[in-house]
């Protein structure tokens, strides 16, 4: 089973609002999906929002296949915007993401993009993610976030069976 990076708490934020829950990280941390509680992002006239999300620590996989980012985002902006979520290690930025054409008016939908091999030979530090949802408007415009968080793959397990082989403790055959 796949692990789970997900919000736990603000690094910071600008023109963004918790609706449904008291932070940032809590409106987009839920992992059944809930888009009762989202991250509102307004940005004012011509400006921007964008909100900076610490991840919960996960284990490193060892392998740098199966990183994936999701997010439910809706539209509710009437203007053109420059919308992006990034992935960062520290103020490293991992993955810049721009999710396919977000609708104007559209409701709440799931967006994912996997993390090519070489970005995700760049996580060194699976405890120090942030993920980053931001955009500029070209008018007053606002983006909601329900859920956010990262995909990687469970650690693999490997058994081994040391031990001194005694030949004692074989049955014997009779004849």
């Amino acid at each position: 089973m796949p692990q789970a990076a997900r919000p736990t708490s603000t690094v910071s934020s600008s023109n963004a609002t918790a609706v449904g829950a008291a932070t940032l990280h809590e409106a987009t941390d839920e992992v059944v999906r809930n888009d009762a509680d989202y991250a509102h992002l307004i940005a004012p006239g011509l400006g921007s929002a964008n909100a900076e999300l610490m991840l919960s620590a996960v284990n490193d996989p060892g392998v740098h296949t199966g990183h994936v980012i999701h997010a439910v985002i809706a539209n509710v902006t009437t203007h053109v915007v420059t919308h992006g979520i990034e992935l960062k290690q520290g103020s490293t930025v991992i993955k810049s993401w721009d999710p396919e054409t977000i609708t104007n008016g559209q409701g709440f939908t799931e967006y994912t993009v996997e993390l090519s091999e070489a970005e995700a030979a760049n996580i060194t530090n699976y405890s120090d993610l942030r993920i980053r949802p931001s955009y500029t408007s070209g008018g007053s415009g606002e983006y909601k976030y329900s859920q956010l968080f990262l995909e990687v793959p469970d650690v693999p397990v490997t058994l081994s069976i040391k031990g001194v082989f005694d030949p004692d403790l074989v049955p014997k055959a009779w004849w």
